[in-house]
């Protein structure tokens, strides 16, 4: 895949043609980074366009994990196929919004900081979700068990000395809602407070989750 490729498919999800020209030569160094299958795909959508999204490679979103990925949901006997939007794929604008915040805040080579995670594709929309909610920062410092996945997903240092520790969550089992909508969301917060250790005074322990309610289309 090209940048050239790249560039064109955001401005076909929306982004404006400078925007997209300044991300798709990123998005295209995620991709060369990762090692992620370099093809784009489409799901059905309501609406009148439908998103190009990239492959994931989260494999346990086929059809042999079925009890695991929806919860023990029924499927017919005709069921050939699981996945979908959040799932083994992704909106590639979302990603180019990501290879963004990373670029700007975790420097050039910013995923050589979390290779190891983006590495094991079941976690990589997880991993991918962390750096999304760095979007509203200025100045971040990784954590030391961040390449692996640690207790505490973020340390984040601002200019006065005061720190957020931050534990990033995406809970996949929401998605459920999309399809039973009238359900109300579950254990958002589930063993998130554990882990955290006792806050300095210059410190903020936070719980980040992102849902996937009906009305929206993502994080």
């Amino acid at each position: 895949m090209t940048n050239r490729e790249i560039t064109e498919a955001l401005k076909y999800n929306g982004y404006d043609g400078e925007i997209a020209v300044a991300r798709g030569g990123l998005v295209l160094a995620f991709f060369e980074a990762t090692g992620l299958e370099e093809r784009l795909t489409t799901h059905p959508s309501p609406g009148p366009e439908r998103q190009l999204e990239f492959l994931t490679g989260d494999a346990t979103c086929t059809i042999n994990h079925v009890d695991v990925v929806t919860f023990s949901i029924v499927h017919p006997p005709k069921t050939k196929w699981l996945g979908g939007t959040w799932l083994d794929t992704a909106p590639l604008t979302y990603l180019a919004r990501v290879c963004d915040i990373g670029h700007r805040l975790l420097g050039q080579n910013w995923t050589d900081k979390i290779k190891k995670r983006l590495a094991n594709r079941a976690e990589l929309l997880d991993v991918l979700n962390e750096v999304w909610w760095l979007g509203c920062l200025k100045s971040v410092t990784a954590s030391p068990k961040v390449d692996g996945g640690g207790d505490n997903d973020w340390h984040i240092v601002f200019e006065d000395g005061f720190s957020i520790v931050l534990q990033v969550k995406r809970r996949r089992n929401d998605l459920v809602r999309i399809v039973h909508y009238t359900r109300s969301p579950y254990g958002l917060f589930d063993k998130v407070s554990k882990r955290f250790s006792m806050e300095e005074k210059t410190q903020l322990n936070v719980g980040a989750v992102t849902i996937y309610p009906a009305s929206s289309q993502g994080p």
